[in-house]
């Protein structure tokens, strides 16, 4: 069908703990996607040395990933900004102090009554908002990038493209990004269809 959107590969097989942010049945395939690869401790200290340190929204790191590795999009830097534009309004003003108030009660939290528990339903909310963003971005990806074939490599050229176009001091980011796609292509199942 024309116009239809292409059915996006998966990111292999589905290896994800049990836990508050596994997709639920019927969930945005970029959800699955990033739920799948933040799942690896490589991937979740890379994307957040990108967060803290280069200042990048890490559900628009992954989406970069997704784009190039399942869909088969390669993204310049207008589609990254697009991408980081299409959220950045919900990032700002939930996602983010969402995160601010975690962090905060982090040292808080232990000396009070009740204050272990507050802080992990804080954490449930915040997670639940990240995930709201990644279908947000889910419903950009066919929209953006000029078509190629699904790769690691892409995966790999689109997150240096975030990282140039978005980052706010993009030096020293290359060993995350790196990381980011090597998990990705350590994944033999990248190219199997959905």
């Amino acid at each position: 069908m024309v116009g239809a959107r292409p059915e996006p590969r998966r990111f292999g097989p589905r290896r994800l703990r049990p836990s508050e942010t596994s997709p639920a049945p019927g969930a945005s395939p970029l959800r699955t996607f990033a739920v799948a690869l933040y799942d690896r401790k490589v991937v979740q200290a890379a994307c957040l040395a990108l967060q803290d340190v280069h200042g990048l929204d890490v559900n628009v790191v992954l989406f970069a990933a997704w784009t190039g590795a399942a869909l088969g999009r390669a993204l310049g830097a207008s589609d990254a900004r697009t991408a980081d534009e299409a959220v950045a309004a919900w990032r700002e003003r939930v996602v983010g102090p969402l995160r601010s108030v975690r962090r905060d009660m982090k040292s808080m939290a232990s000396g009070l009554a009740g204050g272990d528990a507050l802080r992990a339903k804080v954490k449930a909310v915040e997670l639940e908002a990240e995930l709201i963003e990644l279908d947000a971005l889910d419903r950009l990806g066919a929209e953006v990038g000029e078509a190629a074939a699904p790769s690691s490599e892409l995966a790999l050229a689109n997150i240096r493209t975030i990282v140039t176009a978005l980052a706010r001091d993009p030096g020293g980011a290359e060993a995350h990004v790196a990381a980011i796609a090597a998990a990705i292509g350590s994944n033999t199942d990248i190219g199997s269809s959905a």
